[in-house]
């Protein structure tokens, strides 16, 4: 068992909300950690502040993925596979035995009523996650999103009850809600995949083009964004980034198409 010495991002919750670059290195870190569970076909399950660790003080790009013990290979059961959405095979796991497997205030409502099983509850997790680095609030999930979690007015309605309840939405800028939205959506046969997680513009943006000199951005995470390249990402992230910056697609998301921004200088 490797010795984490430098806390977790609860700990780092606690004595204040991140930048938008220090969000965004704990995010791509923990999402890479994410991809090769579920290539592996491992559902966490548990992600939230206090399982994700840093192996040093002070070092956010250090982040590792931590407690395993609510996670469920899917390999153990035979998943009903739904088909290509957003690119992405989807595959799930309808048992009771899963209703409420998860943290309170991170756990995917698909999970908290019905108990559908899928890589996509951790999506919805790590979304809550980020929503806490941002904002320091929760999700303010209440129980029409959670009873009707597969309608597509339910992504409506978190979406206005995040603008009602959230302090500091507002503030945030479009790409950054947009993410959010994507990885809260609902119903998590339309929720953002890993994949395409990783080439969000906000996401490239705050880790290729912030500026280095941002007030309040932790020394090591500028320094390791300077450094970053293609290279260091995923092969199967790598390559779907290669192919929209070639093809000057705009790699983002809006469940539903209630959103209509557009990030024409992301590829710049």
């Amino acid at each position: 068992m490797e010795l984490c010495l430098g806390g977790s991002l609860f700990d780092l919750l606690q004595e204040k909300t991140l930048t938008c670059r220090e969000a965004a290195l704990v995010i791509y870190k923990i999402g890479i950690a994410l991809l090769f569970c579920h290539e592996n076909q491992i559902v966490h399950l548990d992600v939230k502040p206090s399982n994700i660790l840093f192996r040093h003080c002070e070092d956010l790009s250090s982040a590792c993925l931590s407690d395993f013990g609510l996670s469920y290979a899917l390999t153990q059961t035979e998943p009903v596979v739904l088909g290509q959405r957003n690119g992405v095979s989807v595959e799930y796991i309808n048992d009771k035995v899963f209703e409420g497997r998860g943290t309170e205030g991170y756990l995917a409502p698909e999970l908290m009523n019905r108990g559908y099983l899928s890589r996509a509850a951790d999506i919805w997790s790590l979304g809550a996650t980020l929503l806490e680095m941002l904002t320091g609030e929760e999700v303010p999930v209440r129980s029409v999103v959670i009873s009707e979690w597969w309608t597509k007015d339910a992504a409506r309605k978190l979406e206005q009850e995040l603008s009602d309840t959230v302090n500091g939405w507002k503030e945030l800028d479009a790409t950054a809600r947009d993410l959010i939205l994507a990885m809260l959506c609902p119903d998590f046969m339309e929720r953002l995949p890993l994949t395409q997680l990783l080439i969000h513009p906000w996401l490239l943006n705050n880790l290729f083009h912030a500026p280095i000199t941002q007030k309040g951005v932790c020394r090591d995470a500028s320094d390791y964004c300077a450094k970053i390249t293609l290279k260091d990402f995923h092969p199967l992230v790598a390559c779907t980034r290669q192919t929209c910056i070639e093809d000057k697609r705009s790699y983002y998301y809006m469940p539903y198409e209630i959103r209509e921004h557009r990030f024409s200088n992301v590829y710049s």
